[in-house]
């Protein structure tokens, strides 16, 4: 069912699974470092190597450097008292990408002006980002159940929880901020989809259980509801989506590459 979850997000994001944009490649790198450790309790090669993988995602895709905001994030929002020792620790990925941008900037000045100095130079428009931020929290509302079975939850918040909550401080903002740059595109929320799913999926125990434990009837209007819902989250903009799904590669600019051409 997660698998199934996570993949079916392409829908919602122009099919960019399967498009040849690194931001896919970006994340799966990212999230490997992060599975693989960089805290102070993972083995030093570990920490090594993810430290590799997250400076390898950016140079995938620039965002993904938004992964490394993550580990500080979760210290502050969920350590306390807040270790400011462990604060500096977690923020080590972050300054290491940091520095290999000074690098670049210093090794490679046209490299840089394409990865930061263009990018940081688009304009953001204000009205897209209120746009943007009505899109995301109001076309997936599957992110709804899992917020509140999450807060509806007696014991304190698990590990897992704590480290998706986290994700969302970092990636709902930064989906909605390039998403209202100038020729963003849903693409650009696919960071901030895949923890709203990762939400939904370690809360969907909780959810059916509860459906389970309904009698009679209201347990079936309650199914009902949570496929309704799951539906809508996906194939709410469906017939935006679909003709991805029947396009050949070059389909759209064909015909203005052999009129090119034939120049």
């Amino acid at each position: 069912v997660g698998v199934v979850l996570l993949l079916g997000g392409h829908l919602v994001v122009n099919v960019i699974v399967g498009s040849a944009q690194a931001d896919c490649s970006a994340a799966l790198l990212a999230l490997i470092a992060l599975c693989l450790g960089v805290r102070s309790a993972s083995p030093a090669a570990l920490r090594w190597v993810g430290l590799g993988l997250f400076l390898t995602a950016v140079m995938f895709k620039q965002t993904s450097a938004a992964f490394a905001l993550i580990l500080p994030v979760k210290e502050i929002l969920w350590e306390r008292p807040v270790r400011w020792k462990k604060v500096l620790f977690a923020c080590i990925p972050t300054l290491t990408i940091g520095l290999l941008i000074g690098l670049i900037y210093l090794a490679a000045p046209l490299l840089f002006h394409a990865m930061i100095t263009v990018p940081a130079g688009i304009q953001v428009h204000g009205g897209r980002a209120l746009s943007g931020a009505s899109l995301l929290l109001a076309t997936f509302p599957m992110v709804y159940l899992g917020g509140i079975a999450l807060l509806a939850q007696r014991l304190p918040p698990r590990e897992m929880d704590r480290w998706i909550c986290s994700a969302l401080v970092v990636f709902l903002p930064l989906g909605v901020w390039t998403l209202a740059k100038s020729g963003g595109g849903y693409n650009s929320l696919l960071y901030a989809l895949l923890a709203m799913v990762a939400l939904t999926l370690s809360q969907l125990q909780s959810v059916l259980r509860w459906i389970d434990l309904r009698p009679g009837d209201r347990g079936v209007v309650a199914a009902a509801c949570l496929g309704l819902i799951v539906l809508g989250s996906y194939f709410f903009e469906f017939d935006r989506s679909a003709r991805f799904l029947y396009l050949r590669h070059g389909d759209e600019k064909m015909a203005a590459a052999i009129a090119v051409a034939r120049v």
